[in-house]
């Protein structure tokens, strides 16, 4: 159903649209007996400050708590891939050790391109020796009937 555009009145204007000026309404709450009110004042902080300077230090012991907790939470949560992390470094070689040549607390410096090339190969290698279909595909040579088709469509699902 079409709606139709608002037709003028007699002298031309249009009708009023209902809705009257804003109003500012102030009303006011009765207080309890006991209750006190309070009025809010805005501290201004300025922009680059340091905001721990700004609040109460029971406000920043509950906030530093709460961190704590978190970070302790999240370690835990990813133990599991940092020993797998861990493991792998391993097997690649790749470790950490005190040396004491050319002088004590020296840096080793291990290149690590070839442990770079092998991560990578692995990952792009994967991806073609185990695709999302599975690793066999079967394909009928010769003549094609119903149930050598069923039964290369067997295969494929047992092998894969």
């Amino acid at each position: 159903m079409a709606i139709d555009k608002q037709l003028p009145l007699v002298n031309g204007d249009s009708a009023p649209s209902g809705s009257p000026l804003p109003i500012d309404i102030e009303i006011e709450i009765p207080l309890a007996e006991g209750e006190m009110e309070f009025e809010e004042t805005e501290q201004v902080i300025p922009f680059n400050e340091n905001l721990a300077d700004f609040l109460e230090q029971d406000v920043l012991q509950s906030l530093g708590s709460e961190l704590v907790t978190l970070y302790e939470e999240d370690k835990e949560s990813r133990k599991d891939w940092y020993e797998s992390f861990s493991k792998g470094l391993d097997l690649l070689g790749i470790n950490q050790e005190e040396r004491t040549q050319p002088f004590q607390g020296a840096s080793g410096v291990n290149h690590p391109i070839l442990s770079e090339a092998v991560t990578q190969f692995q990952a792009q290698a994967y991806k073609e020796l185990l695709p999302a279909g599975g690793p066999v595909q079967v394909q009928v040579v010769g003549a094609h009937n119903p149930e050598i088709v069923a039964q290369s469509t067997r295969v494929k699902e047992f092998m894969n």
